[in-house]
């Protein structure tokens, strides 16, 4: 019997330096473990601003949370959305990153005339599909003129 998946969308308060020793260390530990747990996902770091997203096995995610809940790298925790889902948004990404360089939430948001004040957790998750393109464009291999 298929495990059911969920995803979990949160913004937290990130209490360690952009790009730093501290954050990469992060960064490598958490794909490693969400590889282990069958947990995928896309983090985007704007400022002090973390926003993930992190899909997986309901259990699996379970614990991840109470994990994340209680990491002292970063704080203010709070849960946008918790849902049952039907399909993974980032499969084959046990640990996405994006950050500012990608964009800049508020432009995005502007281009697609969604309120800063009044974001529902589809319009984080579109935006975190956004950068994820973003990203994928620019490690694409160039194609070459023929």
């Amino acid at each position: 019997m298929p495990r059911t998946l969920s995803a979990i969308l949160y913004r937290s308060e990130s209490l360690v330096p952009p790009n730093g020793a501290e954050e990469r260390d992060m960064l490598v530990k958490a794909a490693l473990r969400n590889a282990r747990l069958g947990i995928t996902g896309l983090l985007h770091r704007e400022a002090d601003v973390y926003y993930q997203w992190i899909e997986g096995p309901a259990d699996n995610l379970d614990s991840l949370y109470e994990d994340i809940l209680a990491d002292p790298r970063h704080r203010d925790v709070e849960l946008l959305l918790r849902s049952p889902i039907a399909q993974r948004q980032f499969d084959g990404w046990s640990m996405g990153r994006t950050d500012r360089d990608c964009t800049l939430l508020f432009d995005w948001a502007t281009q697609h005339d969604v309120s800063m004040r009044a974001m529902r957790p589809e319009d984080f998750l579109s935006f975190l599909n956004d950068c994820s393109f973003s990203v994928l464009r620019q490690d694409a291999p160039a194609n070459p003129a023929g």
